[in-house]
């Protein structure tokens, strides 16, 4: 997976329609992945080791997300359709 780099314009935001498509891909890329044969626990782990390379340096050391972060991001994660579109 190459770089991401996310560019922000505070004059011109993302517009609605790209904010929702954005928060349906999410939504339906993460019940693919429950329903794949991996479980929650293997889930986490991968996210956890994916997360140790990118993790942003904290008062001068890198740490990565701990099990419980990662589940807390993924629950609300499965929610975001929920939370923002109608």
């Amino acid at each position: 997976m190459g770089k991401i780099r996310i560019i922000k314009n505070k004059e011109e935001p993302e517009s609605t329609p790209v904010l929702a498509d954005a928060i349906l891909r999410i939504s339906d890329a993460l019940e693919k992945l429950s329903k794949s044969d991996l479980n929650e626990r293997a889930i986490i782990v991968l996210a956890i080791d994916a997360c140790e390379r990118i993790v942003p340096v904290n008062y001068g050391t890198k740490r990565k997300p701990s099990y419980k972060e990662v589940k807390a991001i993924l629950d609300a994660m499965k929610q975001l359709k929920g939370w923002y579109l109608k």
